[in-house]
């Protein structure tokens, strides 16, 4: 308090002096000298986009006994704000199981091996606007999908709650994709359209639940994808977190013998920065 009252009383002299110098020059017939420019604002560091956030969460998976299993799952998520309304998203996904039979030395079988990463960006428009523009990659080879290219956009609505503790976001859209299938034929360029949602809300201090939805409907008859997830994680110091996560996936076209979709129940720890 007495360093503030010295620098007030210090500035209010300089402020004397300074109005007192021109009634002494206009005296002495002189012009009167400029006032000091004001220094420039400081910009603000939450608007330039210099701030990366995001998640990171990963598990293991084994058993033993009549069938021996093991199996891991990575999810990773990066944000960077590059405006004031508008985002870039990163996301990298990677599950892995495979199941033994210790009675039958035919049966070693490999239950799940998806890839998926995704780079993105979402601009907010208005009070409720949001525009969506994603590239995806997606290796599925259980499903013998190789190599999937995929180009989303869209347009859609957002709502977040004045205390910021629910976020919904729901984006109907177009899809362009090129993919690398067991189907036999030329791979070009397919289209359809489709939309994604996302819902993420605290329900108190410790717990916060998540869920999204990408679905997809080629131009083509009968042929569509799903990829949806739900997830609590519950925060166990302020960036470690314990988190239980369902995914299911779905695709219409896949080898004869092998079901057309996939569901996991996976337990992580989540660290986030």
């Amino acid at each position: 308090m007495m360093r503030s009252f010295v620098v007030a009383v210090a500035l209010t002299g300089v402020l004397i002096t300074v109005s007192a110098l021109p009634a002494r020059a206009a005296d002495d017939g002189q012009a009167p000298a400029p006032a000091p420019a004001a220094a420039p604002a400081a910009p603000d560091a939450a608007k330039t986009g210099s701030q990366f956030h995001g998640n990171v969460t990963a598990g293991l998976q084994f058993q033993n006994g009549v069938t021996g299993a093991w199996g891991g799952m990575f999810d990773g998520t990066l944000t960077h704000p590059y405006s004031e309304n508008g985002t870039l998203i990163a996301h990298a996904n990677y599950n892995y199981a495979k199941v033994l039979v210790y009675q039958s030395q035919d049966v070693d079988q490999v239950q799940t091996d998806r890839t998926l990463v995704s780079l993105g960006a979402e601009h907010n428009y208005g009070s409720h606007g949001v525009f969506m523009a994603q590239t995806g990659y997606l290796r599925d080879p259980l499903h013998e999908i190789f190599s999937r290219f995929e180009q989303l956009a869209g347009y859609g609505y957002r709502l977040t709650t004045a205390s910021k503790r629910v976020d919904f976001r729901f984006v109907p859209g177009v899809s362009a994709l090129k993919e690398d299938t067991y189907v036999e034929g030329e791979e070009t360029w397919q289209y359809g359209l489709g939309f994604y949602q996302r819902l993420t809300a605290k329900m108190d201090k410790t717990w916060t639940f998540t869920d999204s939805l990408t679905y997809r409907h080629d131009f083509r008859a009968n042929d569509l994808s799903v990829e949806a997830s739900a997830s609590f994680t519950g925060a166990l110091t302020k960036t470690v977190g314990l988190q239980v996560q369902y995914e299911y996936y779905r695709e219409t076209f896949v080898p004869p013998g092998i079901a057309p979709y996939q569901q996991t129940m996976q337990v992580g720890l989540q660290v986030k920065f």
